[in-house]
């Protein structure tokens, strides 16, 4: 009869979905496995290659030996594996520790890991626009690094999001961001939500990412202002118009679409 047809249709279908979510699932599930093995392997390259251990890696010898004298010493067979390489962002006591790479553009590095392999949790990434250099006079004045929060798995920059509690702050004040030419450590001064498009939250879209260099004091100084003004936390750090910044951004979920949570700290002084 009709009716029984509809119903075996109907069964059907609920076996389709059924099976497509488990699918679903599973995919993402093994995509996390893939990343925690994939980041467990990059850490143990950085520990080897801090100590010179190379001989279990297939390194291109005439890349190794062309790697500027200037980049530090562990950092220089990454760089013969992926020229890249821009350095290692760190926050101790968490699981966010990663290779730094950049592209020509934001796109390339979304979705591929650090050999260039399709990946979907990617890989932390500086903004294109970003100038590193081993003259520190030639470097932007905001380094901006871009990761994924694909969930509550601690993985890439979902560490970002537990700032939202001001314990977390306490514990973990301090970024370190090390370049391949130099090691630098950063202290958070601001920590926002904001969006990213203005219909997200009927205001002014506040565009942090456009700010990679100032071109003057004046303007270095409205935009601490403008981050203090957003930030979560009223964080006694001073920030001067010297300072080097370091911006973390990733994506989150406190509204949709396209929420952004970001960090920003300034270079740690001498002394």
């Amino acid at each position: 009869s009709t009716g029984e047809k509809m119903r075996k249709l109907g069964i059907i279908l609920c076996l389709c979905v059924f099976c497509c979510s488990v699918g679903y699932l599973m995919n993402h599930h093994q995509q996390g496995v893939n990343a925690v093995e994939t980041n467990k392997e990059l850490s143990n390259m950085k520990e080897d290659f801090k100590n010179g251990k190379l001989d279990n890696y297939e390194i291109d010898e005439e890349k190794l030996a062309a790697v500027k004298e200037e980049v530090l010493d562990e950092y220089k067979p990454f760089v013969a594996i992926n020229d890249d390489m821009q350095g290692w962002v760190e926050i101790e006591g968490t699981n966010l520790s990663y290779p730094v790479v950049q592209s020509k553009d934001n796109l390339y590095y979304h979705r591929r890991n650090f050999q260039g392999e399709d990946d979907y949790y990617g890989i932390p990434y500086l903004d294109y626009e970003c100038r590193l250099d081993t003259d520190p006079e030639r470097c932007s004045d905001n380094l901006i690094i871009y990761g994924h929060n694909i969930g509550n798995d601690g993985l890439m920059f979902n560490p970002l999001s537990y700032y939202k509690q001001l314990d977390f702050y306490k514990q973990h004040p301090v970024v370190r961001f090390d370049s391949i030419y130099k090691e630098q450590e950063y202290k958070i001064f601001g920590v926002m939500i904001v969006n990213s498009e203005p219909e997200q939250d009927n205001g002014t879209v506040f565009k942090y990412w456009q700010q990679v260099d100032f071109d003057d004091e004046e303007e270095f100084n409205a935009f601490v202002n403008e981050v203090r003004r957003r930030s979560m936390w009223d964080i006694d750090v001073d920030v001067q118009p010297d300072d080097n910044l370091l911006t973390l951004s990733t994506c989150c979920y406190d509204f949709r679409p396209n929420a952004r949570c970001v960090i920003l700290a300034r270079a740690i002084r001498e002394g």
